[in-house]
């Protein structure tokens, strides 16, 4: 029963991400997305280089201390 609804839920979460992507993209060309249609600005552009930081050490400090 449990996994049951683990599974339901994590489709759904799946189901609803790919949908918001979907209908948020459509008018977008994938040129525009990938350099943010050169609109970002500083407090955005902040914000992505502290997020892509926290995310990388998250990744490296957990990692390291599986081996250790």
């Amino acid at each position: 029963m449990q996994d049951t609804m683990t599974i339901l839920i994590v489709g759904a979460f799946f189901v609803i991400s790919l949908g918001i992507g979907y209908f948020v993209s459509r008018g977008e060309d994938m040129e525009g997305f990938m350099i943010g249609n050169r609109d970002l600005g500083v407090f955005r552009s902040i914000m992505t280089l502290c997020g892509t930081f926290v995310g990388a050490m998250t990744f490296l400090v957990y990692t390291a201390f599986v081996f250790t």
